[in-house]
């Protein structure tokens, strides 16, 4: 039984093995944050990189580009568009299934 689950093997090892893993990567500020705390505040658009300023739930800015990591499961920045920004996020679940979300960051309107 190739690429099966084993069923005896207690979820809560798995956890613990996945943890383990995540641990052992350095981690920037940004990536200890949830990206419901981080709001776009201005996005800047170059012929070579684009960036993007984000604010944390204190106030303070912190420039990122494509490719830059942000968010606590694993998510990285994909497209830096004139109003929004993509982050993708890859993690794994409790069985050790990928999961891959997309989520949209948008510059908040001017009344």
């Amino acid at each position: 039984p190739t690429n099966k689950v084993d069923p005896f093997k207690s979820f809560i090892v798995v956890r613990r093995e996945l943890e383990e893993e995540e641990r052992e990567k350095p981690r920037t500020y940004l990536e200890t944050l949830d990206i419901s705390q981080l709001t776009v505040s201005a996005i800047v658009l170059t012929g070579k990189e684009n960036w993007a300023l984000v604010r944390d739930s204190k106030g303070d800015g912190h420039p990122i580009k494509v490719g830059s990591p942000i968010g606590r499961r694993g998510g990285r920045v994909i497209k830096i568009l004139d109003k929004e920004l993509v982050v993708r996020e890859s993690y794994k679940d409790f069985r050790g299934r990928e999961i891959v979300n997309d989520i949209s960051m948008k510059l908040p309107e001017v009344d």
